[in-house]
């Protein structure tokens, strides 16, 4: 980049293709001669206008803010910034908004003295009318999920908030069915983002927030889950230990047989349809231990030993045998070897 220091320089100033490629090393040979101020607001200006580069333009922009000491000309470089995410978010272009918003606050190469002014300049991000656009977006054009994902996730705890709150209102901007997949996007780099809301005294914000926490995939939201397992409300223990066979089909296992033990019937018929469906090789032996230990009710031992009746798992025959053979059976321990006996007769004879 050639760069004059006469009077036109701010009138004058150009970035070539060439240039594009070595952003930052321009920005730092201007820095270097000391360049008029006029200079870098121009160099600026053109910056923040590629759109042919954007991860030059990104570049060049942490290299602005990090070099940048003057708090009047730096509260202007962010006021751009925000406003090359928001541009970026009223065009629907979801990937440019998520890379503009991550240049500065991920990572961040700021001095400390600034936050005050970064936080500022995000906070006017944080609008309804914004995140409004992003989930419409997202709603609309399902190819853009991974970057309205990556925008949600950057945005966190206020895009959390948007959220829970269209989940409370009587008209939602979108089906609540929907929003949970949005709360999930939010949270995903920060499960902690949702754990406050695990104590909500609406039962109905809790259990989307359940769901919402097996969709992050994340092992942390595992123990928040154990939580909600002892919450007053049946609906959200069903949504619990969905989530928990989500986030580790093993380890869920011994959580779900407890469940079978659940005062809810709904619960209860959950678990039941939950180990009938995890491959997990943990199952067959976990039932059989909760049928032997009559810690459950008649009508589940039956559906269990049906459920594992049809696995293809080499324990699974031992285990029939081992429940029909029972002496002195009664109560669920019967309603277990009926069934258990039912099925060895229904097997095909080897």
């Amino acid at each position: 980049m050639a760069i004059s220091t006469g009077p036109s320089a701010t009138r004058a100033l150009t970035v070539t293709a060439e240039d594009h490629l070595d952003g930052r090393g321009a920005l730092e040979r201007a820095a270097a001669l000391e360049i008029d101020p006029g200079v870098r607001k121009v160099f600026s200006s053109e910056v923040a206008a590629m759109s042919s580069s954007l991860g030059v333009g990104v570049g060049v922009l942490r290299d602005l803010v990090r070099t940048e000491d003057r708090p009047e000309r730096f509260k202007r470089i962010v006021r751009g910034w925000s406003a090359k995410v928001a541009e970026a978010i009223d065009a629907g272009d979801l990937a440019s908004a998520d890379a503009w918003l991550r240049a500065i606050i991920v990572s961040p190469v700021h001095a400390d003295v600034f936050s005050e002014e970064v936080m500022t300049a995000f906070s006017s991000l944080c609008r309804d009318e914004t995140f409004a656009k992003i989930m419409i977006k997202l709603a609309s054009d399902p190819e853009s999920a991974r970057a309205g994902a990556r925008l949600l996730s950057a945005l966190g705890e206020p895009a959390v908030d948007y959220v829970i709150e269209q989940m409370a209102v009587d008209d939602p901007i979108l089906n609540r069915r929907i929003l949970v997949d949005f709360l999930a996007m939010a949270a995903a780099g920060d499960n902690r983002l949702l754990v406050g809301y695990i104590t909500d005294q609406r039962w109905y914000i809790v259990r989307n927030v359940a769901i919402a926490l097996g969709k992050t995939g994340r092992s942390q939201a595992a123990e928040p889950l154990k939580q909600l397992l002892g919450h007053e409300d049946d609906r959200v223990r069903v949504e619990a230990i969905r989530s928990l066979s989500l986030l580790d089909r093993d380890a869920s296992v011994a959580v779900i047989v407890e469940s079978l033990g659940d005062s809810s019937r709904r619960v209860r018929g959950a678990a039941v349809s939950l180990l009938r469906a995890s491959p997990s090789r943990d199952v067959v032996p976990q039932v059989l231990t909760a049928i032997e230990s009559r810690s459950i009710g008649s009508d589940e031992a039956r559906r269990l030993v049906t459920a594992i009746a049809g696995r293809k798992d080499p324990a699974v025959a031992p285990a029939l045998e081992r429940l029909a053979t029972k002496r002195l059976a009664v109560g669920a321990a019967r309603a277990a070897r009926d069934a258990a006996k039912e099925a060895l007769a229904s097997r095909p004879r080897r």
